[in-house]
């Protein structure tokens, strides 16, 4: 009968959840998400002459929200280095963008990961968002 209802013990289902990867295939959820890099100023109070420019990074899940505060890095160079590792992002996007960068827009790169670990490994929590 099609709706005959089989009796399962608690053992035997926990050991298919366990054991689903090698029946159904590694089940990889990806993480969609936007890096956001921006060049800013820091001016010193006591020597108005005195600018410091830095990377802020964001990275910013699939519905707009930060994974926490943003990443202030030295240089341009530092961001580039991360993404490229941690993110998979080309050295051509970097290159395409960087121009936009130095006038101080806010550039943003399109990001696929692999889970909440490369969020972390980019600095930001992946519960955060």
């Amino acid at each position: 009968m099609p709706n005959e209802v089989i009796p399962v013990s608690i053992q035997w289902a926990e050991r298919i959840m366990t054991r689903s990867d090698e029946v159904f295939g590694k089940g990889k959820m990806s993480i969609e998400a936007t890096a956001v890099v921006k060049k800013e100023t820091k001016v010193d109070p006591k020597r108005s002459n005195d600018k410091v420019y830095y990377a802020s990074l964001s990275v910013l899940n699939e519905n707009g929200r930060p994974y926490g505060l943003p990443r202030y890095l030295r240089e341009f160079r530092e961001v580039a280095v991360l993404l490229t590792r941690e993110a998979g992002v080309t050295h051509e996007q970097l290159h395409e963008r960087f121009a936009a960068y130095e006038r101080g827009e806010e550039i943003r790169f399109p990001l696929t990961l692999e889970s909440g670990e490369a969020i972390t490994n980019l600095g930001f929590d992946p519960k955060a968002a």
